[in-house]
């Protein structure tokens, strides 16, 4: 069972200022999240529901981008509890996971690897 994070986690992990989190805790835009002393826990399920609901207000593409970079994520935490208990959390074709890694990671072998890496032109477009 994965654990709960802590309001500073989760402002790290999004992007956030702490203070911000804490606020949607208040305002329960967290789901499930709860006050512990001070500070606010947020399951890790409420946290990937409010950045799939932030992704929603971009584009197709970005939003898929966003999915992924989600999955990639809780794949890796997955891996690292696994690691910690010798044994798998959840029943996975670890196999075909790979593969699909492989095929993503090829893709994105294939688009800049930082912004400033964007032709101008196209940065430019996106901006209109």
């Amino acid at each position: 069972m994965p654990t709960d994070l802590t309001d500073s986690e989760v402002a790290t992990r999004v992007g956030k200022h702490r203070r911000t989190i804490q606020r949607w805790c208040q305002e329960e835009k967290l789901p499930g999240a709860y006050k512990a002393g001070r500070s606010w826990r947020i399951p890790p399920a409420s946290l990937r529901a409010a950045e799939l609901a932030q992704a929603f207000r971009a584009d197709e593409v970005e939003r898929e981008l966003r999915a992924a970079t989600l999955v990639c994520r809780a794949l890796a935490d997955e891996l690292e509890q696994g690691k910690l208990k010798r044994r798998a959390p959840v029943e996975r074709n670890w196999r075909r996971v790979a593969r699909e890694l492989e095929h993503l990671h090829g893709a994105l072998a294939r688009l800049p690897a930082s912004p400033g890496e964007v032709p101008g032109w196209l940065a430019d477009r996106a901006t209109r």
